[in-house]
């Protein structure tokens, strides 16, 4: 739980100069140990770079673990993040929720096929279907 709350933290301050741009900002976890982000806006564009910090940040944060009583339980615990992006298309059939979430957990499941610890981003009209957007892999 510690470590969950620590990852929202990070989040929240990386999306937040979005939403002082003026972009609806959603963040929310999603599942037991998944978080998703929307962008509404024109920030949307940076969200493949976006969640590539997230990833960066999170992967070089020195997590602690603490009891009841503020005694540190374990220190320097890495934790990593692969991560999917999509994008809503105008031809899209159908629930607009649903072919996103759909496009971003296949991008999320291409990013844990090529590794982990790397963000893909859903294009369905390229060829291949995904992009890597990592710009460097932490170990």
């Amino acid at each position: 739980d510690q470590v969950l709350r620590m990852v929202a933290k990070q989040i929240a301050s990386l999306v937040s100069p979005l939403e002082a741009d003026g972009n609806a900002v959603i963040t929310a976890r999603y599942g037991g140990e998944e978080f998703a982000v929307a962008i509404y806006g024109p920030g949307a564009r940076k969200l493949p770079r976006l969640a590539d910090d997230i990833r960066n940040a999170i992967s070089e944060f020195n997590f602690l673990i603490r009891n009841a009583e503020g005694e540190v339980l374990e220190n320097g615990l890495k934790v990593t993040v692969s991560a999917g992006v999509a994008e809503c298309l105008r031809d899209w059939s159908g629930s607009i929720q649903e072919n996103l979430l759909d496009s971003a957990d296949k991008a999320l499941y291409a990013a844990k096929g090529a590794g982990r610890n790397i963000v893909m981003t859903c294009k369905e009209s390229e060829e291949s279907g995904f992009r890597q957007v990592t710009r460097k892999q932490a170990g």
